[in-house]
């Protein structure tokens, strides 16, 4: 089990936690002195989108780090079967790569819920209108963090 693994995906969830909170605090104080008016490039209303849009955001900055520890985790343990740099692979084969390099067995039900955050990142970074049912940060690092636990700290 890699803690350090673990540790980035809390770090994204305490990102995520500080930049909602702000946002609700400068929207809560807006019109108080010293809040509202010295913000001079942020409207009120642009303040407001991005509070309805702060868990999405993000739900795709958790995911990137995600695919990023698991692309680490090929270089710093399976060097022989890391992408080279200007390989782009779909987060399918990374993840695909690492449960054979650590010969993995991934039970179905966490496949599914991987599979429900990557769509959900999907849906949200490439703007899909197909419908997808929203996955929470929590449930978000669960999913993420149960495969990552499954891995042994990085070697280097």
């Amino acid at each position: 089990m890699s803690d350090k693994y673990l540790y980035r995906l809390r770090q994204v969830r305490k990102e995520y936690d500080a930049a909602r909170e702000a946002v609700a605090f400068v929207l809560k104080n807006w019109y108080q002195p010293g809040i509202g008016d010295r913000i001079d490039t942020v409207t009120l209303s642009t303040l407001e989108e991005t509070a309805r849009h702060v868990e999405r955001t993000y739900f795709i900055r958790l995911y990137a780090e995600f695919e990023g520890i698991l692309k680490d985790h090929l270089v710093s343990n399976h060097p022989a079967r890391a992408f080279a740099p200007e390989e782009r692979p779909r987060i399918d084969e990374v993840i695909t790569r690492v449960v054979q390099a650590e010969g993995l067995t991934i039970n179905p039900r966490l496949r599914v819920r991987l599979d429900r955050a990557r769509d959900y990142r999907n849906s949200i970074a490439h703007s899909r209108r197909v419908p997808v049912p929203p996955v929470s940060i929590q449930d978000g690092i669960a999913a993420l963090g149960k495969m990552l636990d499954m891995l042994p700290d990085p070697r280097d």
